[in-house]
């Protein structure tokens, strides 16, 4: 993959999670990020500051048309589409034993036997950012370690729900 130096990436729902592991990602290829959040306001200033790069923390709401507007330039538009992701939301609630119960569950459920983390969102993020996927546009990337394979097709009793 090329390196980013020089572009700047809009990341929504960038303060945390997926979107910080991806604001992470980019910065490291040298990319200017500009760092969306609704509410995460302290966890996308403290990752502007982490990064580095001129990258800055903006408050908009994407539900809103006008933030939108306020934010988005020309830009091509794809999304990824993520199953579960075991991200620190979980683990908060669930706490870490419940946490790694939940993550060794979805495992046991999905064809690739793993459970999703930020980290292998960001990965196709990025990848969708790069210049050399610039024809890329109006895409959605499903990504959940192929669960969605396994509606009926290679269901067997010891992986029943």
């Amino acid at each position: 993959m090329d390196d980013m130096r020089g572009r700047v990436a809009i990341v929504t729902g960038g303060g945390t999670g997926i979107g910080a592991a991806v604001v992470r990602k980019l910065a490291a290829r040298g990319a200017h990020c500009v760092i969306n959040y609704a509410s995460s306001r302290d966890e996308a200033e403290t990752l502007a500051a982490e990064v580095g790069n001129g990258a800055i923390a903006v408050r908009a709401d994407v539900a809103e048309d006008a933030d939108c507007r306020a934010l988005a330039p020309t830009i091509r538009v794809n999304a990824v589409a993520p199953g579960y992701v075991g991200t620190g939301w979980f683990e908060k609630r669930l706490g870490a034993e419940g946490f790694a119960k939940l993550n060794d569950m979805i495992a046991g459920k999905t064809p690739m036997a793993m459970a999703a983390g930020p980290d292998d969102i960001a990965g196709p993020v990025v990848m969708l950012l790069d210049p050399g996927s610039r024809a890329i546009t109006g895409e959605t990337i499903l990504i959940d370690a192929g669960a969605h394979l396994d509606v009926g097709l290679t269901r067997r009793p010891e992986r029943e729900i």
